[in-house]
C-alpha cells in the first residue's frame, strides 16, 4: 500500500505514534516545496473512489493508484509530514502522503484519541496549540484537579473564552458526580 510508511501507520494504530511523528518532524523545513504535487491541480488528490461513498470499480482503483504513485515520488519524511498534517487538520477527504481517505479513517480515529503530553503541558502553560478532543478533556480535568491552574491560563491554552472553560469544567464536575453516584 504505502512502502516505508506502512510499519509506522500500523504502530500508530496500535497506539505507538513515535515512529510516524519522528519521521514527520525530521522533515527539516516543514514545507512541501519541491514535492511532486506542488503546482498540480488540487482535485488531482481527490480521485473518484477515495470516499466511502464512491464506487469500487476498476476505474476508481486506477485513479487512486495513479495518485499514490505521485505521492511515492516524495521522500518518506515528506510523505510522513503530509500524512501527519492531514491528521492534525482533520482532513477527511483526499489522498495525503499516499494514504487514501478510506485508509486514513481508522488512523484519524486513533489520532483523535491520542494524547501528546508535550502539547498538553504547553497548553497548561497557556500556550495555544492544536489539541485533540482527548487532550482538551485532559486539560479540563487538570483545571478541575489542580487549584493552582488558573482559569485564564487554561482558557488561553485551549483557545477558548474563560466562560467556555468554566462551562466545560462545570459539566465535567457534574459528569464525575453522576459517575461516582452510579458506582456507589
Amino acid at each position: 500500500m504505502n512502502p516505508g510508511l506502512d510499519p509506522h501507520v500500523r504502530n500508530a494504530l496500535d497506539g505507538d505514534w513515535n515512529g510516524l511523528l519522528q519521521l514527520a518532524q525530521s522533515q527539516c523545513t516543514k514545507s512541501f516545496r519541491g514535492a511532486p504535487c506542488v503546482g498540480m491541480p488540487p482535485d488531482t488528490f481527490f480521485p473518484h473512489g477515495d470516499s466511502p461513498h464512491d464506487g469500487t470499480g476498476t476505474r476508481c482503483r486506477l485513479e487512486v493508484a495513479r495518485v499514490r504513485q505521485i505521492c511515492r515520488a516524495c521522500p518518506l519524511r515528506t510523505r510522513a509530514l503530509c500524512l501527519v498534517t492531514a491528521l492534525e487538520q482533520g482532513d477527511e477527504y483526499g489522498i495525503r502522503g499516499g494514504v487514501s481517505a478510506i485508509d486514513r479513517q481508522p488512523l484519524h480515529r486513533a489520532w483523535c484519541q491520542r494524547v501528546d503530553e508535550q502539547r498538553v503541558k504547553a497548553a497548561l502553560n497557556g500556550k495555544p496549540v492544536a489539541l485533540t478532543a482527548t487532550e482538551k478533556k485532559r486539560i479540563i480535568a487538570a483545571y478541575i484537579d489542580d487549584p493552582a491552574l488558573s482559569l485564564s491560563r487554561a482558557a488561553r491554552g485551549l483557545g477558548l473564552s474563560r466562560g467556555a472553560v468554566a462551562w466545560a469544567a462545570h459539566h465535567e464536575r457534574k459528569r464525575r458526580a453522576r459517575t461516582t453516584a452510579a458506582s456507589a
